[in-house]
C-alpha cells in the first residue's frame, strides 16, 4: 500500500519532467541556435 501511494504521488512530477525533456530535445533538434543563445547569456 505504501509503495502504491508513493508512486502515485510522484507520477505527476515524472510526467511533467519527461514532457519538459521531450520539448527541450525537440527544440534543440529544430533550432539549436536559439537554445545556444538561451543557455549562454553573452
Amino acid at each position: 500500500m505504501k509503495k502504491v501511494s508513493f508512486s502515485t504521488y510522484l507520477t505527476p512530477y515524472i510526467i511533467i519532467f519527461s514532457a519538459f525533456l521531450v520539448c527541450a530535445i525537440v527544440g534543440m533538434l529544430i533550432s539549436p541556435d536559439t537554445f545556444y543563445k538561451f543557455f549562454s547569456p553573452t
